[in-house]
């Protein structure tokens, strides 16, 4: 059976982000500071990195459109950078992956 990764409320991150979860109408949140999205983003990297050397498959489950287009974009960005083209694979599928890439042209 594969190794799966999967992101959900309630995650490594979450106690990060709760707060903009909590929201009153007209309240304004400060942004995320740079350097937690970094961390979110460095730590996703490598839990993936890290099940694929143990030659796992992971599984990232999203929306269409929102999360789907920025987590492509940091792992093709991570694979680029590192060279890991030849050895690992990154693939989209769903039914809504054509009009999504179509749209984010």
């Amino acid at each position: 059976t594969p190794d799966v990764l999967v992101t959900r409320p309630g995650g490594p991150a979450f106690r990060a982000f709760h707060p903009l979860t909590q929201k009153k109408p007209g309240q304004k949140i400060a942004p995320l500071p740079p350097m937690l999205v970094t961390q979110v983003q460095r730590s996703l990297t490598e839990n993936v990195l890290s099940v694929l050397r143990r030659e796992g498959n992971v599984l990232l489950p999203t929306d269409a459109a929102s999360r789907s287009l920025e987590l492509i974009l940091l792992l093709n960005q991570h694979w680029e950078r590192h060279r890991l083209r030849q050895a690992y694979h990154l693939v989209w599928l769903g039914p809504m992956v054509p009009n999504t890439g179509e749209f984010a042209r």
